[in-house]
């Protein structure tokens, strides 16, 4: 759970006024949850240490505070990082016969998220190289807490699929099937008898139904 205290002090750091900070500091204290299964009665009440809240507007802004310098001091210049709220993806360009430095950033990165009392999934992560030499592929072992992260031929980053062969066949694949499942959602209600302006409120308002 996210630490209150580390997300505050990284607000301070980002320059949001105090004032601002003594506010958040009163959303995020003394919160307390208690859960609710099926007909039993709920659960005693809990006073949270850490941790947002979520469905709310600050939930997201603190997280992101929290996050921010995850890696932002890259020490490699054939590294990049690129950061997508809780998404972090690595990237390295280098010459053959060079060592690969994106397990140093990867420890750096577990030591960041250990000193901010966070934890990585290594099972979440996905390493992909794209080569295309005459030689055999560079063989290059990542982990993160000493658990190897799978190497793959393809990979989904924020909604789009990418091949190790830069190919876009399996991204139009997918892109095919919504939009198929789309036309049948909407044939349907349209059969159902629907107006135009309520297929249009489905189509807009219920992404996941797609």
């Amino acid at each position: 759970m996210i630490d209150h205290r580390i997300a505050v002090i990284n607000l301070l750091k980002m320059g949001v006024s105090p004032a601002i900070v003594e506010w958040v500091i009163d959303f995020l204290s003394s919160r307390k949850q208690r859960v609710k299964y099926t007909s039993k009665p709920c659960s005693e009440w809990v006073t949270l240490s850490g941790g947002v809240p979520q469905g709310t507007n600050m939930g997201p802004i603190t997280f992101l505070a929290m996050i921010n310098y995850a890696l932002n001091d890259v020490q490699h210049t054939n590294n990049r990082v690129w950061k997508y709220v809780d998404d972090l993806t690595i990237g390295e360009n280098r010459a053959y016969s060079d060592d690969s430095a994106i397990q140093e950033n990867l420890d750096a990165l577990t030591e960041w998220s250990k000193s901010n009392k966070l934890k990585l999934n290594p099972s979440k992560c996905q390493a992909m190289q794209v080569y295309f030499g005459k030689k055999a592929t560079p063989h290059v072992d990542l982990s993160i807490d000493d658990k190897k992260i799978a190497v793959v031929e393809k990979v989904k980053l924020l909604g789009v699929m990418i091949q190790n062969n830069l190919c876009w066949d399996d991204q139009v694949d997918s892109m095919y099937v919504k939009a198929n499942r789309k036309l049948f959602m909407l044939r349907k209600l349209k059969e159902a008898s629907l107006s135009p302006e309520e297929l249009l409120l489905v189509y807009k308002g219920y992404p996941a139904l797609f």
